[in-house]
């Protein structure tokens, strides 16, 4: 994509109850930052998740018990779970703060929508240990729902930053929540006081447990 992209806007990707003002990278393309985020799985530890398949990188680990993880070809075969209990996409419309109380924006606002990440020598599996292993547009859920602050900008700490981390939270200007899409096309409300492990179950795609929707 060039310079003379125009910019291009897609509303498909944005959020009408976003917060943010931002709407294009801060790169010269300047493509659209999307207010939406696919969700890669689960990180290890989290929300009464175990043995997940992950990379521990330096800018947070990148999960791949989940949907749409970097370099990822699922198909439905592949979601055992069942398609109504696996999340695919989620919200990050809203600010988050640093451990000084400022809002940041931590979204994928150097390159937008369109950023993907690199592998090691052309593997789809391993990723760099550097920050070339940041997932850009995914995110390994780590934090609850709209846990908005503190974060230090340290990737390497929080998985969480200005120049994309691999966890970035799931947040939104709904009250109360935020709004998933699901393998199966369904939509629904998730609820911040969510129990963790019923979140946790939902961003997987291969647990074998079974959830109940709140």
């Amino acid at each position: 994509m060039g310079t003379d992209a125009g910019s291009p806007v897609f509303k498909i990707y944005e959020c009408p109850s976003a917060s943010l003002s931002l709407e294009v990278s801060t790169d010269d393309r300047h493509t659209m930052i999307a207010d939406y985020i696919s969700i890669a799985g689960v990180v290890n530890d989290f929300a009464g998740v175990t043995g997940a398949t992950e990379n521990e990188t330096t800018v947070g680990n990148a999960a791949m018990n989940g949907v749409l993880y970097y370099h990822s070809r699922t198909n439905f075969a592949h979601v055992t779970d069942g398609s109504s209990n696996t999340m695919a996409v989620s919200e990050v419309g809203a600010w988050l703060k640093n451990n000084s109380g400022s809002k940041v924006d931590y979204r994928s606002t150097q390159y937008g929508f369109n950023m993907g990440t690199t592998g090691t020598n052309n593997n789809k599996t391993a990723l760099p240990n550097s920050t070339d292993s940041r997932c850009f547009n995914t995110t390994s859920l780590r934090y609850p729902i709209n846990q908005i602050e503190p974060y230090t900008s340290d990737c390497a700490t929080d998985g969480v930053c200005a120049n994309y981390g691999n966890n970035a939270p799931l947040r939104s200007n709904h009250p109360g929540g935020v709004s998933a899409l699901f393998v199966d096309g369904s939509v629904h409300f998730l609820p911040s006081t969510i129990d963790l492990l019923t979140f946790g179950k939902l961003g997987v795609r291969n647990d074998g447990l079974v959830v109940s929707l709140p």
